[in-house]
């Protein structure tokens, strides 16, 4: 989670508090604005609004290595590229500034993906680190993580479009807006609609499992795990709607979604993606704003 203050934490889901404490600088300095964990769970990274981004170590909190980002502007999205070797940072406020692809060896900059007069709203990775897929108000790409190419480029979604997810093998890229009640599955290749997955209401939270055939989905009324393919909700989340949920996230091996909620209490919550049943809470110090990504192990669950 990270937080105010340049302040972030580690926690392991069987526990209820912190086993890292994460400190970007002074306490005092400006905020963390994003996290993402690494796929073998040791490592993490947070991006600051100081336009630098920090891998740790996740069991100690120590900074292993800066990324400068200054010359993009302050990005505010971090995401890790399995296995782990690359990171992907994008969103800046600056119109027109790329995201940018990492070396997270040696922090060099490797690619740039660039909208052509758009701004970058939206970006995300997929499962296996193949694709990376952004969203700007006049459309959606997807781009090779491996040489920045474009493999798909969709128009005609709307402006509000707010959550992008691509599958592990590339195929498949999903698309929902937060104005919408309708989740757009789309065939990269041929930009043809696959499926709709209609809900009750507009979308707070989606996340793409990686396995590339579910998706958590989360409104104000209800909340559940959704087959991309049928279109038809698969199991509902215990207590997952009308929870104010701003953020979600799904384990590496598909068995866990974790969802973060700003109201009534700063809290993460960690379902089972199977059933749906509730498994943890992770209540944050006053100050925590719960974000990020989960990585697992082979044991449930995970650093958030």
């Amino acid at each position: 989670t990270v937080g105010s203050g340049g302040l972030g934490a580690v926690w392991d889901c069987g526990s209820p508090r912190p086993v890292a404490e994460l400190r970007h600088g002074d306490a005092d300095r400006a905020p963390l604005l994003a996290v993402a964990a690494f796929p073998d769970g040791d490592r993490v990274v947070t991006l600051g609004a100081g336009r630098t981004a920090v891998i740790w170590s996740s069991s100690t909190g120590e900074a292993l290595q800066v990324l400068d980002l200054s010359e993009f502007g302050e990005h505010t999205v971090v995401r890790v590229l399995p296995p782990g070797d690359r990171l992907v940072t994008g969103v800046s406020y600056m119109f027109e500034e790329p995201a940018v692809i990492w070396s997270a060896s040696d922090g060099s900059a490797l690619h740039k993906l660039r909208h052509v007069d758009d701004t970058i709203r939206i970006l995300e990775a997929s499962p296996c680190g193949r694709s990376v897929v952004t969203a700007g108000r006049r459309g959606v790409s997807v781009w090779s993580a491996s040489d920045g190419r474009v493999l798909g480029e969709f128009r005609g979604h709307p402006k509000t479009t707010s959550f992008v997810a691509v599958s592990s093998g590339g195929e498949t890229a999903v698309i929902a807006s937060l104005l919408s009640e309708a989740i757009v599955v789309r065939d990269v290749c041929s930009g043809g609609i696959r499926q709709q997955l209609r809900m009750m209401d507009h979308v707070n939270a989606f996340v793409l499992l990686p396995d590339g055939t579910r998706a958590a989905v989360f409104t104000d009324l209800d909340a559940g795990i959704w087959d991309i393919s049928s279109g038809q909700q698969l199991a509902p989340s215990e207590g997952g709607g009308g929870t104010m949920v701003h953020d979600a996230a799904a384990s590496s091996n598909s068995e866990v979604v974790v969802a973060c909620s700003i109201y009534p209490v700063k809290r993460a919550t960690v379902w089972e993606a199977a059933t749906g049943r509730r498994l943890q809470e992770l209540v944050g110090e006053d100050g925590w704003a719960p974000a990020g990504h989960v990585s697992s192990t082979a044991t449930p669950p995970c650093a958030v």
